[in-house]
Order: C-alpha cells, then sequence, then structure tokens
C-alpha cells in the first residue's frame, strides 16, 4: 500500500510541474508575440529564429534527460546487483 501511495504521489507531482511548465511556457509565449509585434527588425525573421532556438534546446535537453535517465538505470542496477 504504501509503494502505491509512493507512485501515486509522484505521478501527481509530475502533472503538476508539467501543468506548471505549460503554463510558463504560453506566458512566454504571449510575451515573445508582443516582442516580435512592437520591433520592426523582428517582425521579419525573429520568429522563425525564436522557434528554431526553442526547438534546438528542447531536443537538446530532451537528449541530456535521456542520457542521464540510462545512467541512472546502470546506477540502479548496479547497486541491485551489488
Amino acid at each position: 500500500m504504501s509503494n502505491l501511495i509512493a507512485d501515486t504521489t509522484q505521478t501527481t507531482l509530475q502533472f503538476i510541474l508539467g501543468a506548471l511548465a505549460l503554463v510558463v511556457a504560453l506566458a512566454w509565449n504571449e510575451a515573445f508575440k508582443l516582442w516580435f509585434e512592437n520591433d520592426k527588425s523582428l517582425q521579419q525573421n525573429g520568429p522563425w529564429v525564436y522557434a528554431l532556438s526553442v526547438t534546438g534546446i528542447a531536443v537538446g535537453v530532451g537528449i541530456a534527460l535521456s542520457h542521464a535517465q540510462a545512467r541512472l538505470a546502470k546506477m540502479g542496477a548496479k547497486v541491485i546487483i551489488k
């Protein structure tokens, strides 16, 4: 029963953090929209540069998290074997 509560708590926290991350992303999106609308030099290429930059950062973070998860899994496997 304790394991079920721990798993439920962890899942709930993940959903809450994901929801907060979405709210933050939407807020930044609105801020950048206003910036691009008001700055003449950014109106033509600004949104494309922003989209490509955010995509590159997201891919980089995803790869880093994937590697970190794999390392943690290996460390966990080593501890179990010992």
